[in-house]
């Protein structure tokens, strides 16, 4: 990936409303990977006081987002999940590493 594409990609998700919404980090990217980190905040809290899911996975879509993104053509997510999510305690920060193993095109006609 070269350092222009990178650094579009880098701004275009700094500026996102809702990357600001979530004070979202982006730590680092390559192609096919991507590292952003958030602080876990009370308003992130579910009812048991753990990391709600909807902000984890928040985070998580947002690496994958530029790390899918990095191989130079738009891409989506179909089927997106996650397992073993760990909880934070408030105040520290949560991070996303996310690598891309492989890629593949759908033709919709």
């Amino acid at each position: 990936m070269n350092q222009k594409d990178r650094e579009t990609i880098l701004k275009k998700a700094q500026n996102e409303p809702f990357a600001k919404k979530f004070q979202l980090t982006f730590v680092d990217l390559q192609k096919g990977y991507a590292k952003v980190a958030m602080v876990f905040t009370p308003d992130m809290e579910n009812i048991f006081g753990m990391a709600h899911g909807g902000a984890i996975f928040s985070l998580m879509d947002a690496a994958f987002e530029i790390a899918s993104n990095s191989h130079g053509t738009m891409a989506v997510a179909l089927v997106p999940s996650s397992s073993d999510i760990l909880t934070s305690t408030v105040g520290l920060p949560l991070e996303s590493n996310i690598s891309i193993a492989s890629t593949f095109l759908i033709f919709i006609i």
